[in-house]
């Protein structure tokens, strides 16, 4: 739960300081709503988690938020990444903030992010008893399925 609420803490802090002068013109829901996707990824995640390892029969729920925090450590890279490129560049970080301006760096770290989220939940899954094969396929999907679930729920 710690790295749930930190996750949210960073993203509604970090995305304050990157809108910039733009942050006179928004309101507080646009904030919450930007802090509230990555906690529901994760929780997607732990709930896609514990359903591919219910069928296998070896699912506790506690260790699938586990599972769920821990892909929020890449998410919560996101930020500070995104930070040090508004910083050290004249861009206007990350695509979050610049879908425009979406280049190659950024394409590098949100692929390297990804990768990471997937590389945890296929561990996981591979360490309850899944196939190999299975988790391999299926992590990606999952991972990608969160995302998206999480986005159209906001």
């Amino acid at each position: 739960m710690v790295l749930f609420g930190s996750v949210f803490v960073l993203y509604f802090i970090g995305g304050y300081i990157l809108v910039g002068e733009a942050r006179g013109f928004m309101e507080f829901k646009y904030f919450f709503k930007l802090s509230i996707i990555p906690v529901l990824i994760m929780l997607i995640i732990s709930l896609i988690s514990f359903g591919i390892k219910s069928i296998s029969g070896k699912s506790d729920f506690k260790k699938e938020l586990m599972t769920g925090a821990l892909c929020g450590i890449p998410l919560s890279l996101l930020i500070p990444f995104a930070l040090l490129l508004k910083i050290l560049t004249d861009s206007k970080g990350l695509m979050i903030m610049n879908p425009a301006g979406f280049g190659l760096i950024d394409f590098t770290i949100m692929l390297f992010l990804l990768v990471m989220m997937i590389n945890v939940l296929q561990q996981s899954l591979i360490l309850s008893g899944t196939k190999s094969a299975v988790a391999w396929y299926l992590s990606p999907v999952s991972i990608i399925l969160s995302m998206y679930l999480a986005t159209q729920i906001i």
